[in-house]
């Protein structure tokens, strides 16, 4: 056997939970922040301690949120409402009677909704914050991309990079769809008044067509690996996939998206990948042959039928991760293979997609490799529950299990990264 001990299992579940509150939290006290900042301006109150104390105190209540500091939000909670409670005794004095409806009244009761929605989110988060700051990661599913490439590959993407991987006749046509959407809009108004069912219909179908338009031209103009790689000089990230798969999507779970998201246009789960694998390496792949327009996500490169399995050991060797997907092609139980006779199994993340045949799928891939005596895949492993597999530096399979939906991808990714990255050795920073 090629793995000396049984699978170890993580269970993201908690994590998960955690971050899909938090994003929905770091929204609501977006707003409050705002309005804690602009809403006194309205009143004839002008009180400096209020403005300065409780708008700039919720505003690093939303950058702890961003930043991922989980572990200061116990602490911030209890000033907050400890802050908000002052003020509110501030505005309100024992001279005025309950009933007044002055404007000192109406700032303090706002006040105190403030606060009071705080103290409720306080306690809807606790027990989602208790359970996931026991795990290890936490540290590291809330951490940036930078701060990921920093820690983990010695370097982030700089600004100079990024700046020559965007596609500039995509910005145009994005710049234009929103020039153009607001333009119809006052037009709409002008004519029909305010018929807010009319303008939506409106809007979506200018996005509609403006995405679709975006979409083709990022396709069009999208720079091949090997471009990629010469403006992002760190080892990259391989995709090995069958071909048929180039365009799956989430269709259960995905995130929400609003009909202006042009990000979210053409949203496929090879997108997903990239966009939570990016920040440690270039996101390659070999392109399928012929094809008309390379899809979103990894840069691929085209090499003809004759080469290709020495053009993928090449970049196995080359690779600081490779992602597999699970597929049903004879060629991935060739690449694992591969994997495991250059020795670079603590490279892999096999991932299992969100497709509804994802079992059918293992045990196909599982078969194979046995057929062919290459006991690389554990028996321990729940396809139906299992989101990635990678492998710790002594060929521990290491199990990461949770929910098939998109958040959960996402953060079952991030792990993966990191552990392939590290070779399988949870580091410090990671520990909370």
């Amino acid at each position: 056997m090629l793995y000396i001990s049984h699978a170890r299992t993580i269970d993201i579940s908690d994590l998960v939970r955690l971050r899909k509150h938090l994003s929905w939290s770091s929204q609501v006290i977006g707003w409050l922040g705002c309005l804690a900042v602009i809403a006194p301006f309205g009143w004839p109150v002008r009180d400096p301690v209020y403005i300065g104390a409780d708008g700039v105190l919720l505003l690093v209540t939303l950058l702890v949120l961003v930043r991922g500091w989980v572990t200061a939000l116990p602490p911030l909670s209890i000033s907050l409402v400890a802050l908000n409670t002052f003020l509110t005794a501030r505005f309100v004095a024992a001279s005025r009677p309950i009933d007044t409806q002055d404007e000192w009244y109406q700032l303090a009761c706002g006040v105190l909704a403030v606060a009071a929605s705080l103290y409720v989110l306080g306690i809807w988060l606790a027990p989602f914050c208790r359970a996931a700051r026991r795990s290890p990661y936490l540290k590291l599913v809330f951490a940036t991309h930078r701060t990921l490439g920093v820690d983990y590959t010695g370097g982030a993407l700089s600004w100079k990079g990024w700046f020559r991987q965007l596609r500039p006749w995509a910005i145009v046509i994005g710049a234009l769809t929103f020039v153009i959407s607001i333009t119809i809009m006052m037009i709409v108004r002008r004519i029909g008044g305010k018929d807010k069912a009319f303008e939506k219909q409106v809007r979506d179908s200018v996005f509609a067509a403006g995405g679709a338009l975006f979409v083709w031209t990022k396709r069009k103009s999208a720079l091949r690996g090997t471009a990629v790689r010469e403006i992002d000089r760190r080892p990259p990230v391989l995709l090995l996939r069958s071909f048929e798969d180039d365009m799956m999507i989430i269709r259960r779970g995905a995130r929400y998206s609003r009909s202006t998201d042009l990000h979210r246009k053409g949203m496929t789960f090879e997108r997903v990948v990239q966009d939570h694998l990016a920040p440690f390496g270039p996101f390659i792949a070999i392109g399928r042959p012929e094809e008309p327009l390379s899809p979103l996500g990894a840069a691929r490169d085209y090499v003809p039928d004759t080469i290709w399995q020495d053009e993928v050991q090449q970049r196995i060797r080359d690779a600081a991760v490779v992602v597999l997907v699970i597929g049903t092609s004879q060629g991935l139980v060739w690449e694992l293979s591969r994997l495991r006779e250059l020795g670079q199994l603590h490279k892999l993340i096999l991932v299992f997609p969100p497709s509804d045949d994802v079992v059918d799928r293992w045990h196909t891939l599982l078969g194979r490799t046995r057929s062919v005596e290459t006991p690389i895949l554990p028996d321990e492993v729940r396809p139906e529950q299992t989101l990635a597999l990678i492998y710790a530096d002594d060929l521990t399979p290491i199990i990461i299990e949770g929910k098939r939906d998109e958040r959960s991808y996402e953060t079952a990714l991030r792990l993966g990264g990191m552990l392939a990255i590290t070779t399988g050795i949870e580091p410090v920073v990671a520990r909370g």
